[in-house]
């Protein structure tokens, strides 16, 4: 009995030996292979979640990355800054987002979730050391070991078959080019102010822990706080917010960009920059940059200064525009009565969709401008129109009858293909639609034209049926 115990003690210590062994082995190869070097020439990183992700569009900020990802808890960031800092001794600055909702309890799902170990953990745990893996397996049992044993099946075929990749902007992460406008909708169905928050412990420990590994690398560190809708709920931890900054990170950088001023066609929705507002915020944050603001003493103030003397411009530059965009209204309700007094009309009963449909098209010529001018009946709401394209073919004639211009001669085409977005023009309580075709685009030149409907951003897919109009009688 005594030798069979030993026995089992000894093939219990074996097998364990040899996963040990393994897992090392892994390790080793997969650190060798996978490489996180980035552009030389980048000194300055961003790390955070979706809020960064899409505030900072890195092709317009000078010798600068980033490398934020949507749904990142601090504790996949840990390893993502590790690995990047390991292998880039260029890096003289990294900036780590800290937005109000990072300090929600909700953190702790976003850390061992199942969703998120499904999905994050099966990412990022080749570079996980097993002391932070024991995190996931103390609160996520079932699911650490799911995954964690999915993942030696695939890592074993990727050692076997030398096959180590791993796109690292992909999974790691960078910046989205988000377009969505979602924000006046939500504004409309805003109710009440959020009242439970609770605070992630875990997420806080591995903010520190990232910090306190930069600092032992000599790497500068700052958190902050990029802008987002000013009537968003996230901020309305805000007390409880400056209390963790101030008790947990006071001797830390904190660059609050809260302040900062962006129009509501610039926010995707409460709390993330579409791309329009992160080209605006891009750029402006690599004009503070070059104006020396990480060698200011405080870093805040100079901030705020800017951000001030910004908000003043942008309200002179926004009243402005409101007059232009208000005189473009009166000339375009101008336009509008002339067509629908002087054009061609034809009735017709098209539906592009079962809430979008065409009761009347008026065709018009205008100096050197021709028109379409499309009456509609729709109960789409103005999200659909503000986030559509018109995707518009044009088909000249096939019989080249003298009509055919030389620009499309040189192309050897007989389809000329582009954009427009899709606008809607409210007048006297009837909705329209209007295109407008100038120098070289003009009706007589062709047979026919199909307009169809897609997302804007999209180069594929339509929603609904393409309308394709012939016989122009301008």
């Amino acid at each position: 009995m005594k030798k069979i115990l030993l026995k089992s003690l000894y093939l219990i210590l074996l097998t364990i030996t040899l996963v040990f062994a393994y897992l090392k082995i892994e390790e080793r190869l997969f650190d060798k292979n996978i490489s996180f070097k980035i552009n030389s020439e980048t000194n300055y990183a961003v790390f955070g979640h979706s809020h960064a992700e899409t505030a900072f569009n890195d092709s317009l900020i000078t010798n600068f990355q980033n490398f934020s990802k949507s749904g990142d808890a601090y504790f996949y960031i840990y390893p993502k800054i590790k690995k990047i800092v390991e292998e880039n001794k260029n890096l003289k600055i990294v900036l780590i987002e800290f937005s109000n909702n990072q300090v929600f309890k909700l953190m702790d799902e976003w850390t061992w979730g199942d969703k998120n170990i499904t999905y994050r953990f099966n990412n990022y745990e080749p570079f996980i050391d097993m002391e932070d893996q024991y995190v996931l397996l103390r609160n996520n049992f079932p699911k650490y070991f799911s995954v964690f044993f999915d993942n030696r099946k695939k890592h074993f075929w990727k050692m076997i078959n030398n096959n180590y990749s791993w796109s690292t902007h992909r999974q790691f992460g960078g910046y989205n080019y988000l377009v969505m406008d979602k924000t006046d909708s939500l504004l409309n169905k805003l109710t009440s102010k959020r009242t439970e928050f609770g605070i992630s412990k875990i997420n806080i420990i591995y903010l520190v822990k990232i910090i306190r590994m930069l600092e032992k690398q000599n790497i500068k560190v700052a958190l902050l706080r990029v802008p987002i809708h000013p009537r968003s709920t996230v901020n309305d931890n805000e007390l409880i917010f400056n209390e963790i900054l101030n008790k947990k990170f006071n001797s830390v950088e904190f660059l609050d960009f809260n302040a900062f001023h962006l129009e509501t066609n610039q926010y995707g929705d409460l709390e993330h920059l579409n791309y329009r507002g992160a080209k605006v915020f891009s750029l402006w944050f690599d004009s503070i940059i070059k104006k020396g603001l990480f060698d200011k003493t405080n870093k805040q103030n100079f901030i705020d200064s800017l951000i001030m003397a910004y908000n003043k411009n942008s309200k002179e530059i926004i009243n402005n525009l409101e007059k232009l965009k208000s005189k473009e209204k009166r000339n375009k309700d101008i336009l509008i009565s002339n067509i629908l007094s002087k054009g061609t009309e034809e009735k017709i009963q098209f539906s592009f969709t079962n809430k979008l449909t065409v009761n009347k098209i008026i065709t018009f010529a205008n100096g050197e401008t021709d028109h379409i001018l499309m009456e509609l009946s729709s109960t789409e709401n103005d999200d659909f129109f503000n986030n559509k394209n018109f995707g518009i073919h044009l088909k000249v004639y096939t019989k080249d009858k003298g009509m055919r211009p030389q620009w499309l001669k040189d192309r050897n085409s007989y389809i000329l293909t582009y954009k427009s977005e899709l606008s809607l023009v409210k007048m006297n309580n009837t909705n329209y639609l209007l295109l407008s075709f100038k120098k070289k685009i003009r009706l007589e030149y062709f047979e026919s034209i199909k307009l169809f409907i897609q997302d804007r951003g999209s180069y594929n897919g339509t929603i609904g049926k393409p309308l394709i109009i012939n016989d122009f009688k301008l």
